[in-house]
């Protein structure tokens, strides 16, 4: 937890979950903050750590017209993401990736764009089963759009069946039984496709920013390097505004499922 990756900041601030943060309200020492209707406390500033409908919705009525341009300029993606369960077949089975692989990337497929074996990072598997981790191409993902909060049961199965057939058309790969546990869910605003190239947004007047890995990039690092820059930025005294001029433009040179250092 933060509480104790920082243990000298204890007191220094709270961590409140969970809390789904859907309304904000200006008061004289600033903004007042709302969680499904109960308030937590009024702040000096407001950071939003997120992006697409939720957080556009959180924006629009605060006034901060600069920053809330810049938020609906962002493209998203969406893909699915399958994760599954192979039984095991008995011993001497091959495994489903060929050649020692346990993870890559998936070229000339419509379907697939990424194949990662989780049971891997933790070594042989005893029982013989192995769980992997299927990621679907923006194209079929936007083919098969759904409400991602509530998943029809037979477009989840429809898309496993589509996603597997894909994985198990590629040559090398050993066809296996699925077993039990399997999951597949729409992620609607999976990556970015553009980018604002400024590591964070601060409309000072309103005193509402902005940090994500969308300012610059579409992956972890960069999402831990713009919230460093903003935190910097803020205890300097909130200083003057920074984003909100840029144009973003479409992400080059990254992978299906982001950025990788």
């Amino acid at each position: 937890s933060l509480r104790e990756a920082h243990p000298a900041s204890k007191g220094a601030f709270e961590v409140s979950r969970p809390a789904w943060v859907n309304k904000l309200k200006p008061r004289e020492e600033g903004w007042e903050v709302f969680a499904r209707g109960k308030t937590k406390g009024v702040f000096d500033m407001v950071v939003i750590a997120h992006n697409g409908k939720c957080a556009n919705r959180l924006v629009k009525p605060t006034g901060a017209e600069r920053t809330l341009r810049q938020l609906r300029s962002l493209k998203l993606s969406a893909i699915w993401a399958l994760m599954v369960e192979f039984e095991s077949t008995g011993t001497g089975q091959p495994p489903v990736l060929p050649s020692g692989l346990q993870a890559c990337f998936v070229s000339n497929s419509d379907v697939l764009s990424f194949v990662g074996n989780q049971s891997a990072k933790y070594g042989p598997s005893k029982s013989g089963t192995e769980c992997f981790t299927l990621f679907s191409t923006e194209g079929f993902g936007r083919q098969h759009k759904v409400p991602q909060e509530a998943v029809p049961p037979a477009k989840a199965a429809e898309v496993r069946d589509l996603m597997l057939g894909a994985l198990f058309a590629i040559p090398g790969v050993s066809r296996r039984e699925v077993g039990p546990a399997w999951r597949a869910q729409l992620w609607g605003a999976a990556l970015p496709t553009n980018a604002l190239g400024e590591p964070f947004i601060l409309e000072r007047e309103k005193r509402i920013a902005v940090c994500g890995d969308w300012l610059t990039g579409s992956g972890v690092q960069d999402a831990a390097l713009s919230g460093f820059a903003l935190a910097a930025a803020i205890a300097e005294g909130i200083p003057s505004n920074a984003g909100l001029d840029a144009k973003l433009r479409p992400l080059a040179g990254v992978t299906p499922i982001g950025s990788f250092y």
